[in-house]
């Protein structure tokens, strides 16, 4: 075995070690965000809207999807894929007003994102009609940080953020010898969950048990 493949070896076994310390730390970070130590945000107590299976089915998919969406957005944070942990929040917060839009209005533009979502919230009275509400500060936080990614505009307006080590929303591991390994946006992540959390709860809180019509 040469030195540099002992070099590299080393490198290897203390990238992992310091990894594998971080994710320990980010368990404990967010372990407050859920709910008696587990990282799901919420069961929806959901029984049948009424006696159509299909509707029934519509109402059950998408309380399961927010349930999994924010368990995987909190797994992709201890992992330290930042960037998946704050598209996967958002989708689980677009899920959630999806299933009480539809339970306000009776129907859902299949064509509506979460930027919609949060309009027609806001509109029919799901959401305070306060832009000051820190509920509806929380939603339109998040859908910033998406669209910030979707679309690269931090890339575009920020790009010393996007290609240096330097700045807050990157965490850096040093590996000695001059090596460093960057994971961006970890500040973005943080703040996407706890974005997420707080307008999770609060339609959790609005919404009312179900009785099924089926006996």
């Amino acid at each position: 075995m040469n030195r540099t493949h002992i070099n590299i070896q080393q490198i290897l076994e203390e990238k992992n070690s310091r990894e594998s310390k971080n994710r320990i730390s980010r368990i404990r970070e967010i372990r407050k965000l859920g709910r008696q130590g587990e990282f799901r945000a919420f069961f929806f107590d959901i029984e049948s809207k009424n006696d159509l299976e299909k509707e029934d089915a519509r109402y059950d998919a998408l309380a399961w999807y927010v349930d999994d969406m924010w368990h995987e957005a909190c797994w992709s944070y201890v992992w330290g894929t930042f960037r998946s942990c704050v598209m996967v929040a958002a989708c689980a917060v677009e899920g959630a007003l999806k299933y009480k839009l539809l339970d306000t209005s009776g129907k859902i533009d299949e064509r509506m994102t979460l930027g919609g979502c949060i309009n027609a919230a806001k509109k029919y009275g799901v959401f305070p009609q306060h832009e000051t509400d820190p509920v509806l500060v929380s939603a339109r936080h998040l859908l910033t940080l998406r669209n910030d990614l979707t679309h690269a505009n931090r890339e575009r307006r920020y790009p010393e953020v996007a290609i240096s080590s330097d700045g807050p929303e990157h965490e850096t591991i040093d590996l000695g010898g001059g090596i460093q390994s960057i994971t961006p946006y970890r500040i973005g992540a943080i703040a996407a969950l706890k974005d997420a959390r707080q307008v999770l709860a609060y339609l959790k809180r609005r919404i009312v048990k179900r009785t099924s019509l089926r006996r």
